[in-house]
């Protein structure tokens, strides 16, 4: 796929300029407003059309180019860096399989997975502020306890929030779950070894955002007195892959084991959290797709994870279509 960006006081202007350039297949993957000096305006248009080769000569086994430009597109309407869409496009092109398969094989090259965390005895759910922890941390402790055959423990760190305690007792109260009050690295203790060597113990944190040092200073504590716990950094659909990115890069203090995307229903733009997590020895682990405990919990695949990049980014590259 062609990537250009384009300049104009408007918008009108500037896709007036990419089609004369690029064609009538031209598609608008972002737009962005300038602010120039002495308060001039402008904008600027992001620009995606398929490579063209008329001289290349015919293969009937080849993917047909225009759908593996318009998978490349989707991916930078969905957030993915060009460069990762661009890895993305020529990894499928070179598979020889069918259109989905190469697709997933495309995604395996941009990000590793591992199964769902829930085979240790105690899992840290951590990320920044908003991110859904408790929630999650809640569909996590639902899915163990359904099973009937390990004691669950939901441990709730986040003592300083109002409302976190009520809020986690009720969903103990409902999975039949024990609820540990954990102020400091003791009460973690206890509650693993209460749990027994085949129990379960999840741990709700507070969110971590840039300037919170003393908040993850008591999570290392914490996270040092079970150094054999499982960590999982939940980054929330929506968060841009440079916030995304900081938010890894500052919790890297607690030694995360996986990361995992949260509210990939509420947004077309997964792509921006793959963007960030691409080339990290972290694996993706598992997706949240709604409020439901445990239902809106799903172990992540690259599969699963190429159809919401496909689907999101095609959607959002034709309603920004549309609106041009």
């Amino acid at each position: 796929m062609l990537l250009k960006t384009y300049r104009a006081p408007d918008l009108s202007h500037a896709l007036a300029q990419a089609r004369a350039e690029m064609g009538p297949d031209a598609l608008v993957l972002g737009t962005k407003e300038l602010s120039g000096r002495l308060g001039m305006r402008g904008v600027e248009v992001t620009v995606g059309a398929p490579r063209r080769s008329p001289a290349e000569p015919p293969v009937e086994d080849r993917k047909p180019a225009g759908s593996i430009d318009a998978a490349e597109a989707a991916l930078v309407a969905s957030g993915v860096s060009p460069d990762l869409a661009a890895r993305f496009a020529a990894v499928a092109a070179r598979d020889s399989g069918r259109a989905s398969e190469a697709a997933v094989r495309a995604v395996e090259s941009l990000v590793s997975f591992a199964p769902m965390p829930v085979a240790s005895r105690c899992l840290f759910v951590v990320g920044p502020p908003g991110s859904g922890k408790t929630t999650t941390a809640a569909k996590l402790a639902a899915r163990i306890a359904s099973a009937g055959r390990r004691r669950v423990f939901l441990a709730q760190a986040d003592v300083d929030k109002v409302g976190s305690l009520e809020q986690s007792e009720i969903y103990a109260r409902h999975m039949d779950a024990v609820l540990a009050r954990v102020d400091e690295p003791a009460d973690l203790v206890r509650a693993v070894r209460d749990a027994g060597k085949d129990g379960f113990v999840v741990v709700d944190t507070p969110g971590l955002a840039s300037r919170d040092g003393e908040r993850l200073e008591r999570m290392r504590a914490l996270r040092s007195a079970v150094p054999e716990a499982r960590v999982a950094v939940l980054l929330p659909c929506g968060l841009h892959r440079d916030h995304a990115a900081r938010a890894v890069e500052r919790l890297a203090l607690l030694h995360p084991t996986c990361v995992a995307f949260s509210r990939v229903d509420d947004g077309d733009r997964v792509g921006e959290l793959v963007s960030a997590v691409a080339g990290l020895d972290l694996p993706l682990a598992f997706l949240t797709n709604g409020p439901r405990v445990p239902d809106d919990l799903e172990s992540a695949t690259a599969r699963s994870l190429a159809v919401l990049l496909l689907r999101g980014g095609a959607s959002r590259a034709r309603s920004k279509e549309m609106t041009a």
